[in-house]
């Protein structure tokens, strides 16, 4: 009786790891599917150097000195009414090149005359075709079903119109106020995030890593 006990327990566990196994196997596939190609997504690894950043140290090039003047009525200058003064060097570092880094990488995933409406409307379609179909779905679904009540539309507008991974201008204000809550709470750095997650999650599952 005893191992009969141990031979159904072990059936039993050979059986879910092989429908873990199957589930993954099936929502990888659905993942490659509507995830791959070319469809809105941040360089983690960029993002990661700006957070970095915002809170270290800048450099800074020294002050140069220089001379201001006032012209007379003629257009002469008045040499007796020049005055010291001083330029200050431009900070170097996050401004400099991690903003032209950003900058390069949008207009990588946004090429000109790329139609917006075709685009967000290939991406709700895969995004509610995964909904559809997988067991397993990245974090951001949370959000979906949650505060966007499965609104998958809204969510996409949100993604072109809220985030600095959609919209230029939210990007270029980021350049002028880095600030890491812009990170933190932006829509398309979270979308990146839990897509990167869930890849990590299939390789995890694959490995015998974790379970589903």
């Amino acid at each position: 009786m005893k191992y009969h006990c141990l031979f159904l327990l072990m059936m039993l566990l050979s059986f879910r790891m092989q429908a873990q196994t199957s589930t993954c196997a099936s929502d990888t596939l659905l993942f490659r599917e509507c995830f791959g190609g070319n469809i809105l997504q941040t360089n983690l690894g960029l993002m990661q150097q700006a957070y970095d950043s915002i809170d270290a140290p800048r450099k800074v090039l020294p002050s140069y000195p220089g001379f201001s003047w006032r012209t007379t009525s003629d257009g002469s200058v008045d040499y007796s009414r020049m005055s010291p003064s001083y330029s200050r060097g431009e900070a170097t570092g996050f401004n400099r090149r991690i903003c032209r880094a950003l900058k390069q990488a949008y207009i990588s995933q946004h090429p000109k005359g790329e139609n917006l409406d075709s685009v967000k409307a290939d991406l709700v379609a895969r995004l509610e075709r995964f909904d559809t179909l997988a067991t397993t779905k990245p974090l951001f679904y949370a959000d979906i079903h949650g505060k966007y009540k499965g609104n998958i539309v809204r969510y996409v507008d949100d993604l072109y119109e809220k985030s600095m991974m959609g919209n230029l201008k939210r990007l270029e204000y980021f350049f002028h106020n880095p600030r890491k809550k812009l990170i933190q709470k932006d829509l398309g750095y979270q979308f990146s995030l839990s897509l990167a997650l869930y890849e990590q999650w299939i390789a995890q599952v694959r490995n015998g890593e974790a379970e589903e």
